[in-house]
């Protein structure tokens, strides 16, 4: 399978950081493998996937972001530097807020209106308020990177499959963004940065974030055949 493809540091702090960071990638590629054969993954790639099961996933999605919002926050109230600060402020205030508009403009108002999260949306904002009322701030970098880094690698493959005429090829378009892109490759800087800096113990907690979250990732792309269609 191709995946996105990151040009590594060669030498020095941010070459620890990114062998820190691959050895996590690797270490979830089962995960990653179990995201690609999911017959949702399948269906939004070739056209087939059912239109209530893909506005199912949007508004949950809706809802996550708005509480994922809130953690790249935190995680810039903590940020150890001006940089990483900025970046991951902006991702709150921008970048998620994008996101949000996108989904708008699938999604009508008064069906956002009185939409609850799923008990699997649930648990993964579960995960990611309780990383984040510890403060830490590797812990909740390493938290929120596969959403970024799998989305991102998921997606430019999905971006491949699009072709005139797909059903869902407007969304498919968005995968492509480059600018995500570069922000997902700077999320993991950031993130081995962190580790490199970290003790054993401490890059030992980050992997068991960036782990479980990654588990939450595969369970919410697969949440809207396995509960969005039969409820409907």
């Amino acid at each position: 399978m191709m995946r996105m493809q990151t040009d590594p540091p060669t030498s020095g702090p941010a070459a620890v950081g990114r062998q820190i960071t691959d050895g996590w990638w690797g270490r979830i590629g089962d995960i990653r493998r179990q995201i690609d054969e999911l017959e949702f993954i399948r269906g939004l790639g070739d056209g087939s996937l059912p239109r209530e099961a893909f506005l199912w996933y949007l508004r949950q999605d809706a809802l996550y972001l708005h509480d994922y919002a809130r953690i790249l926050a935190a995680a810039g109230e903590v940020s150890p530097t001006p940089a990483e600060q900025e970046f991951w402020t902006h991702g709150a205030q921008s970048s998620v807020a994008m996101e949000l508009e996108l989904h708008k403009s699938w999604i009508p108002a008064d069906a956002m209106a009185h939409l609850a999260p799923s008990p699997v949306t649930q648990a993964y904002l579960d995960q990611l308020a309780d990383v984040a009322a510890g403060r830490d701030y590797g812990q909740i970098v390493a938290a929120v990177l596969p959403c970024y880094w799998i989305y991102a690698d998921v997606g430019a493959r999905l971006a491949r499959l699009n072709r005139p005429g797909h059903r869902y090829g407007s969304w498919l378009d968005t995968y492509s963004d480059e600018e995500f892109a570069e922000q997902t490759r700077q999320a993991i800087g950031f993130a081995g940065a962190a580790a490199a800096r970290s003790t054993e113990p401490g890059r030992h907690r980050m992997w068991q974030a960036f782990n479980e979250a990654s588990w939450h990732e595969l369970r919410f792309f697969a949440a809207p055949l396995e509960l969005g269609v039969r409820e409907g």
